[in-house]
Formats: structure tokens, C-alpha cells, sequence
């Protein structure tokens, strides 16, 4: 009876399904198009109420908001302590500055706790004087691209020194959030774009917006190996060839020490300062591992002193030498080597180190071949991964402890 039916009435019912598939292709067509609208519309709302640069004017207030010390009057805040030339024969501010002037876009690298950010600070304070103002990136705000010049730059385009403190941090939290305007749009959350490329896109578009003769770029790194991979950083890469990388050093002893001498003075610790230079050697180098140590003893109100001196941000040596020989089982041989030298007087080269270390662990013909290896990426490990030895002049040289 159906077939009868459909028989008798083919051409209406023919025409009525066309109808209908006309109507469901239309309706397929007018909802793709209504959900493009949308995607743009939260696309150009993102980027029209981005708030992810600070300006920052005031050389005097500068400091205080790259280390978030506004609200500290402590005498050991961050931005209240001196700026120490790390070392006394290299004037590194100059070589800051004439490195910024020739690339545009620096990038300084060091370990966590050497005082990149002080480095940094000092040379944008110097900008600022000149005449430049700092466009800071902050860490707590989503990045996009900005659709129009910065309000806060007030429609100037000229002399703009953008600040980019803790890559890493802002890498991290960058890749980690997403955009607070497309948290339901599964669409717009799938093709967002890594930190890297939404920060190479705003770095292009506000050298689009001011011309690149008014833009410079500082930066800071942690330069640890695991810090790198955060970066995922590639000297061929389109945004970090820009960049002329300096590493700095870590603070000499002298630096180290005037350190210790200024902050005791200024936050009026008891001090014995015949001790600073044993503190000093026992530190693992960084000034921060110093300003904790002083702000833990105005806090205790104790006096300063090497016995009750915490010796690296991670703890006692022991406790950074047992962790490093679970990470690496040579890193115990390599020790022992040092302390057969040192008993022997013989000035601390790696390649000296190696094979005494080898010769100290033994074994057959093919355990040395595994050892041979174990040995150089262990001490790799202490020289340049965590700089848990330092290196001067081209020979080891031990902290204290």
C-alpha cells in the first residue's frame, strides 16, 4: 500500500524531499556562518580589551615593580639593595647597553638566583633616563595580539623599550592558560597558538605599529638546562635570533662580600665582618642565597655568621651532593678525584679530573668505556647544567664545604 501510495504521488513527494534538503544545506550553511561571526567577534573583544602591558615611566618606581616590592619597606627588599658590579675588572652595564644598541633585542642568561633581573633593572633605568619608556609584559595577563598601538602608550610610538623578565615564568604560565574570552569555544581553544608565536606576532606588530628604530627588547633567562627546554629555544628560531644572548657571571667573592657589608649596615645586623669572606667562599654564589641568609637572621634576630650560614638556595652542600650523586652515581668519584689532587697540589683541570676519577672507580676494559662516559656527563652536570662547581680560569674551583 505504501509503494502504491508513493506511485500515485511521486512527483509531489519527489519535490518535497528536494525542498526539504535545500532547506537542511541552507540551515548547515547559515549555522557555519553564524559560528565564524562569533569566533570573531570573541576574537576581536580579546584583543580589544587586552591588559597584559604596564608602562612604567619612573625609573624610581622601576625596581620595585619588576621584583613586586612596591608594598615592602623592609631594609632588605629587593629593590632596596645596592647595585654591586659583579666583577670589578668588567664593566657589564656597558657591555649591556652597546649589545642593546647593536642587536635591539638583548637577552640575558643565568643561573636562578644571579641577579639577572637587577642586571636588567639597572640597564632599563639607564633607557629611561635617555629618554625611552618601558612597555613591560606582565605574567598574570593573557597575551594577544594587539589590535591597535597600547593604550598606555598614549599614541607615542616613539623610544619603546619592552620588558620581558622571566621568560621562563612567562613561557610557562603562557602555554598553561588559555584565553579567558573562549574558555567554552572547544574551536578557538584548539587552534590557540603557543606563547612563543603570540609573543613573536606582538613583538612584529609593535615594530609594525612604531617602526623597529623605536623598538628595543631586553630579556632574561634562566639559563639551566631544564630552563631551556621551557624556552624551547633554537638559535635558528624565526624570534630567538633576534636576540644577542649574554650570559653573566656569578658575582665574585669581592662583590659577594660588599654585599654582605652593605645590606648588614642597612638593616642594622650584628656582623663580624672578618667572617664575610668565608661566607663568601662557602656560598654557592648567587645573591639571592645571601639575601635570604640576611633576611632569616633579621627575622631571628641573630647576629650574622659562617656556622649558622645556609649554604645554597638548595640547602647545605651535603644535602646538594647527595641529590646530585642520586642524579648521577660518578658524581661521588668525581669528588674523590678532586680530593686526591687537591692532597697532591695539582691545580683542578677537567682534564685532569676525568681520568683521575676513572682511575679512581676502575675497572675492566669495557666498564671503563661506560664509566669513561658516565664521568663526563656527571661532571657536565656539576659545570654546566646546575654550576654546582664553578669554573675559573679554566679549573674547578669548590665552594667551601
Amino acid at each position: 500500500m505504501t509503494w502504491d501510495f508513493y506511485i500515485n504521488n511521486k512527483d509531489a513527494i519527489d519535490t518535497i524531499a528536494a525542498i526539504f534538503s535545500v532547506i537542511i544545506a541552507a540551515g548547515g550553511i547559515l549555522w557555519a556562518i553564524f559560528k565564524w561571526g562569533i569566533s570573531r567577534l570573541w576574537a576581536n573583544k580579546i584583543r580589544v580589551e587586552i591588559k597584559v602591558f604596564e608602562l612604567i615611566t619612573d625609573s624610581a618606581s622601576l625596581l620595585p615593580k619588576l621584583y613586586l616590592t612596591e608594598d615592602d619597606d623592609s631594609p632588605l627588599a629587593d629593590h632596596r639593595i645596592k647595585y654591586q658590579p659583579r666583577d670589578p675588572n668588567r664593566d657589564l652595564q656597558s657591555e649591556l647597553k652597546a649589545a642593546l644598541n647593536r642587536s635591539r633585542y638583548l637577552l640575558i642568561t643565568a643561573p636562578t638566583g644571579y641577579g639577572k633581573t637587577r642586571e636588567a633593572g639597572m640597564l632599563a633605568q639607564t633607557m629611561t633616563s635617555e629618554g625611552w619608556r618601558v612597555l613591560r609584559i606582565r605574567l598574570d595577563e593573557w597575551l594577544d595580539i594587539p589590535k591597535t598601538l597600547p593604550k598606555e602608550l598614549g599614541g607615542n610610538r616613539s623610544r619603546v623599550l619592552i620588558l620581558l623578565d622571566d621568560l621562563n615564568g612567562l613561557f610557562s604560565a603562557g602555554n598553561a592558560a588559555q584565553s579567558p574570552r573562549v574558555e567554552n569555544e572547544k574551536s578557538l581553544m584548539l587552534s590557540q597558538l603557543s606563547y612563543h608565536d603570540r609573543l613573536l606576532q606582538v613583538l612584529d606588530m609593535l615594530e609594525t605599529m612604531c617602526t623597529e628604530s623605536e623598538i628595543r627588547v631586553i630579556a632574561t633567562a634562566r639559563s639551566e638546562a631544564e630552563q631551556w627546554k621551557i624556552l624551547e629555544y633554537n638559535e635558528n628560531d624565526r624570534l630567538w635570533k633576534r636576540f644577542e644572548r649574554i650570559e653573566i657571571p656569578e658575582p665574585a667573592d669581592s662583590a659577594i662580600i660588599q654585599l654582605l657589608e652593605d645590606a648588614a649596615k642597612q638593616a642594622d645586623l650584628k656582623a663580624d665582618e672578618s667572617e664575610f669572606e668565608a661566607i663568601a667562599r662557602k656560598s654557592d654564589g648567587t645573591y639571592r642565597n645571601i639575601l635570604l641568609n640576611l633576611r632569616r637572621y633579621r627575622a631571628q634576630n641573630k647576629p650574622v655568621s659562617q656556622n649558622d650560614f645556609t649554604d645554597t638556595l638548595d640547602g647545605s652542600w651535603k644535602d646538594v651532593y647527595e641529590h646530585a650523586v642520586r642524579k648521577h652515581t660518578a658524581v661521588e668519584t668525581i669528588y674523590c678525584a678532586i680530593d686526591v689532587l687537591r692532597q697532591a697540589r695539582i691545580d683542578l683541570f677537567p682534564f685532569l679530573v676525568e681520568p683521575t676519577a676513572l682511575e679512581i672507580w676502575g675497572g675492566n676494559f669495557f666498564q671503563k668505556l661506560l664509566r669513561r662516559r658516565q664521568i663526563k656527563n656527571a661532571l657536565q652536570y656539576l659545570t654546566r647544567e646546575t654550576k654546582i662547581l664553578r669554573i675559573e680560569k679554566s679549573r674547578l674551583n669548590p665552594s667551601d664545604g
